[in-house]
């Protein structure tokens, strides 16, 4: 079944790892316990500090979506039912980005 692209959930992407986590808002409790396991899991062999993530989001197909690709999918897709003052969170962003509260 072809369903229409839509975005699901935050995710965070580990620069040098390439590690995707999952939660419904950016570093939100669940994320962290996952960030917290990698840690127990690969030790001092990677930095997983919050500098070395990339923040995004997934869509319903399993890709990661930086924020401003997600923001042009949710905007396509009718998902955003608040938009946000981004502007206050990524003053320095040129184009429109997604946040968490923009889906709920």
């Amino acid at each position: 079944m072809n369903r229409p692209r839509k975005v699901v959930c935050a995710a965070n992407k580990h620069n040098e790892t390439g590690i995707v986590v999952l939660g419904a808002r950016h570093f939100d409790d669940w994320m962290t316990q996952q960030v917290l396991r990698l840690i127990n899991s690969y030790g001092e062999f990677h930095d997983f500090s919050p500098k070395q993530w990339e923040c995004g989001f997934i869509d319903n197909q399993n890709n990661f979506l930086t924020r401003e690709e997600a923001y042009h999918l949710a905007l396509v897709s009718g998902q955003i039912v608040c938009e946000s003052d981004e502007d206050l969170f990524f003053p320095d962003t040129p184009g429109k980005v997604l946040i968490s509260e923009d889906l709920y």
